[in-house]
């Protein structure tokens, strides 16, 4: 439940930052073109982070490929919220980063169920962890849109978006370390088993 809960909290705030990203941008003056060629570079980002996430998780390990995307996500995050329309920088900043941190989104959630829960009925852990991610997305677009209509503004809620990202990353450390205790209590009883 804590792992699926950290997930729903992810999700929302990746997805949130994305499915509001473009509101923000058009809310600033930026045309629908640039706004639409925007959202395609930071894919092409996410394109090329899905190729190196997985090859990076088998050597690194999954929790800190996950630490790495998802502070990229929130890099991204913040450098689109410093975008007031006239000067591009920021807005170059959130392709590249919000591309990698897209990767929490598709290669590191699998891989991250994986290592929470091992093999053994992968399928049906991940129907429930697919079930935690969709709760997440669904609340991404009306938590922004929210925000807009309340205070005027997307930025409050792509900050919250951010803090919630740290959150969740705190609450995956925790479900880590219960999965790790578990695994390892498992293992100890086999091995006593073994020897009786």
């Amino acid at each position: 439940w804590i792992a699926g809960f950290s997930i729903s909290l992810l999700i929302l705030s990746i997805m949130g930052v994305y499915v509001n990203g473009a509101g923000f941008m058009g809310s600033q003056g930026m045309m629908s073109s640039t706004i639409g060629k925007i959202v395609s570079i930071s894919y092409i980002f996410a394109t090329i982070g899905k190729l190196l996430g997985g090859l990076a998780v088998d050597r690194f390990g999954v929790k800190r490929i996950i630490v790495i995307t998802v502070a990229c996500s929130i890099i991204g995050t913040i450098f689109l919220s410093q975008y007031k329309g006239a000067e591009m920088w920021p807005v170059y900043g959130y392709m590249v980063f919000f591309g990698f941190g897209l990767v929490t989104t598709s290669v590191v959630i699998p891989l991250l169920a994986r290592s929470l829960f091992g093999n053994k009925d992968l399928s049906a852990i991940m129907g429930t962890v697919m079930a935690f991610f969709s709760l997440g997305g669904v609340l991404a677009a009306p938590s922004g849109t929210l925000a807009y209509d309340r205070l005027g503004s997307y930025v409050p809620a792509f900050y919250m978006y951010a803090a919630l990202s740290v959150v969740a990353l705190g609450f995956l450390f925790v479900s880590m370390y219960l999965s790790r205790k578990k695994l390892n209590l498992k293992r100890a009883e086999a091995e006593k088993n073994q020897q009786v």
